[in-house]
């Protein structure tokens, strides 16, 4: 009798009629009868088993990347005068200059300084300023004011009446007094890209109306710039 096949797959017994017990699918006689559902159930079992054999291996790579140095920028506003160095170098660095001075000064005179803001960190800022007095301070209340200009050059006067001025400047304030407390020169803060400059002027003078008791009387002015990184 030839062999049956099922979906392609040779069946695994041959047909045999039987009857009676033990005709059903099973070992009869030392010889297997199965049916057509039993053949092709061992059938998609033997596929499956050679379709498990068959995989395959797989190839990997990684790589990784290293950058170079990071380093974190600076923000240095500094002040320079006319003729004196560069002073205020380094974050949060106090300058003396001596170069601003008024000795002698009597009611309605007046002294101009010529200096400059510079941006030489890596971020553009807006900075503003404010002046107090310190030190030993003697003057009466109000008996010392301060302007700040935009621009110009400080005026020559040897005259009496020493009234100079910052030819050409253009006001950022109003002359304010000097007192203990900190006082607003630069209301509206000014915009300074980094590695450029701002020219100002300032005018320190004493009030006319400064009285008798400021005979001989001294001080120091101190004044304050904060500036800001502009980050947009």
């Amino acid at each position: 009798m030839p062999r049956s096949r099922t979906r392609g797959c040779v069946s695994m017994g041959r047909h045999v009629a039987s009857s009676g017990a033990g005709s059903a699918s099973g070992w009869f006689g030392g010889r297997w009868f199965g049916r057509g559902r039993t053949r092709a159930l061992l059938c998609v079992g033997v596929l499956a088993a050679l379709g498990a054999v068959g995989t395959s291996a797989s190839w990997t790579d990684t790589a990784s990347l290293t950058t170079g140095p990071l380093t974190g920028g600076a923000m240095d506003l500094q002040l320079q005068t006319a003729t004196a160095g560069v002073g205020a170098v380094g974050l949060g660095t106090n300058h003396t200059e001596a170069e601003i001075a008024a000795p002698n000064l009597t009611p309605s005179e007046s002294k101009a300084f010529a200096f400059t803001v510079r941006n030489v960190g890596n971020a553009d800022f807006t900075y503003g300023a404010t002046v107090t007095q310190t030190g030993t301070w003697t003057f009466t209340a109000g008996a010392i004011t301060v302007q700040l200009f935009s621009g110009g050059a400080p005026s020559t006067d040897t005259t009496y009446p020493v009234q100079e001025a910052c030819a050409g400047g253009t006001p950022i304030t109003t002359a304010v007094a000097v007192t203990s407390t900190n006082t607003v020169v630069i209301p509206t803060t000014r915009a300074l890209v980094k590695n450029t400059n701002d020219s100002l002027c300032l005018v320190v003078a004493m009030a006319t109306s400064a009285d008798n008791t400021n005979q001989g009387k001294q001080g120091t002015l101190k004044l304050d710039f904060t500036a800001n990184q502009v980050t947009s």
